[in-house]
């Protein structure tokens, strides 16, 4: 049943090889125990072939002396980056942070994918709050988020590790953020990802 489920879930959204379907786990729950179950799309093969607005990667930038964080997002097809500073890497600050943040482009938000750490235990509460549905990769493979890791390692040229997070404020964190969505990518023909997540909110253009 739940092969069937995964299937037409992604067939609906675009034309997908069954034979894809060899990877990724989905996230769910048993009882009061947080779990991952379901099948793995090899790399996430389904998704990126998808090519579609709507499919996020998710992950933690950790401070100096593991103290707060930036969770940071970024949306596969234009590679649009969302962040945000918690004081604490705890699934509760996180998941809030997640849902503020993408509540405004909740229609816009089909999948997030995030990887194995504590921090996103409450993917749950993502997914009711965004109608979305929540991935995870396999552990020690960051190849499979690989949009963010690229924007992890971009966010470390404006806050090295060196950096105490106590010292970012929101307001250069939100200017940080403009930054990178507003820097021409050469994948993207060398638009910014701001214009090519803002030109995909047409309806129309969602469908191409």
């Amino acid at each position: 049943m739940l092969i069937r489920r995964w299937v037409a879930f992604f067939t609906s959204i675009s034309d997908v090889k069954k034979s894809d379907v060899n990877g990724m786990r989905e996230a769910g729950t048993e009882g009061d125990k947080s779990l991952v179950v379901g099948l793995f799309l090899n790399g996430q093969a389904i998704l990126r072939s998808v090519a579609r607005l709507g499919h996020w990667e998710g992950d933690t930038v950790i401070g100096k002396g593991h103290k707060q964080a930036i969770v940071s997002l970024v949306e596969r097809k234009s590679g649009y980056a969302v962040l945000a500073k918690v004081e604490n890497k705890t699934a509760d600050l996180v998941s809030n942070a997640i849902i503020n943040r993408l509540k405004p482009l909740a229609t816009k938000v089909r999948t997030l994918t995030y990887d194995n750490g504590k921090e996103f235990a409450d993917h749950a509460s993502i997914d009711q709050a965004l109608g979305s549905i929540s991935f995870f990769a396999d552990p020690y493979s960051s190849w499979q988020r690989g949009s963010n890791e690229n924007l992890n390692g971009l966010i470390r040229q404006y806050i090295p590790k060196s950096r105490p997070l106590s010292t970012v404020s929101d307001a250069e964190l939100a200017k940080i953020e403009a930054i990178l969505n507003n820097r021409p990518r050469k994948r993207l023909g060398y638009k910014t990802p701001h214009e090519v997540f803002n030109k995909s909110l047409n309806p129309v253009a969602l469908l191409a």
